[in-house]
């Protein structure tokens, strides 16, 4: 068995926190044993030693702030793809032509979620993985239309806490039964996993508060410079409560 922390951001992105070892600590309390690094518009290809070390494979991706400020990740890249700010269409063949999982996070999230901006069209056929639940964006009133574009574009539907501090990790996790010789690339893509949630947490520790709900918000965090989003990200994260410590023995159950 293998299980996912799908979306994952360590302080190598502008607006997270969590260094190597927490991430590394975290994942073995909530028995992660495989993630998926997606830093926001950086391609990190480091070795993440801590996470090997504790027998996690790495997923190495990045998180890309495309046209209209849509973000579309890219899974099993090993080169940095110069693919933020373009277009959609070629960020999606960008990272395909790279080799890499074309995956939708957060897909009906204010601004930065693809279907705020884009109706569906031809160019979802080659998307591989979408998100059903995102840590980030909990309670989303669209689960059953994602459901239904993930039917119709035959699109494989993930679970991601889209971990931004130490306890966001395993919030969300995705489960897939695979046999030991089996690569990943190929198991992310062809098989459905099962969508997994920390039911010992009281509320999604990423809930945004009433103000990063906000359309406007969304609308302007893609337009402030990065090296300003750090400290008004983190201080409104501290004042929402939800960059809370580690993870402490997580209770799972299945979400659908």
């Amino acid at each position: 068995m293998v299980r996912v922390e799908f979306h994952c951001h360590t302080s190598l992105s502008f607006d997270a926190t969590t260094s190597e070892r927490e991430l590394a600590d975290a994942c073995a309390v909530c028995g992660i044993n495989a993630v998926t690094i997606t830093e926001h518009d950086v391609f990190v290809p480091r070795e993440f030693r801590s996470l090997r070390a504790n027998g996690i494979e790495v997923v190495h991706g990045c998180e890309f702030t495309c046209g209209r400020g849509v973000h579309i990740i890219g899974l099993f890249l090993d080169c940095d793809l110069q693919l933020s700010g373009q277009e959609r269409g070629a960020v999606v063949s960008g990272i395909r032509a790279a080799g890499g999982l074309v995956y939708l996070p957060h897909p009906f999230k204010p601004a930065s979620g693809y279907f705020t901006q884009y109706a569906p069209d031809s160019l979802l056929d080659g998307v591989d993985m979408m998100e059903l639940y995102n840590g980030g964006f909990p309670g989303d009133p669209n689960l059953g239309r994602i459901r239904e574009l993930a039917t119709a574009y035959r699109i494989r539907l993930v679970a991601g806490s889209d971990s931004h501090a130490v306890g966001h990790v395993g919030f969300y996790v995705s489960e897939y039964d695979v046999d030991p010789e089996e690569d990943l690339r190929d198991v992310f893509r062809n098989r459905d996993p099962r969508l997994l949630v920390d039911e010992s947490r009281a509320r999604a520790p990423r809930e945004l508060n009433w103000v990063q709900r906000r359309a406007g918000y969304q609308w302007l965090v893609t337009r402030v410079p990065n090296e300003l989003k750090r400290p008004v990200k983190t201080t409104l994260a501290r004042v929402a409560g939800s960059m809370r410590g580690r993870p402490r023995g997580p209770v799972y159950r299945p979400i659908v």
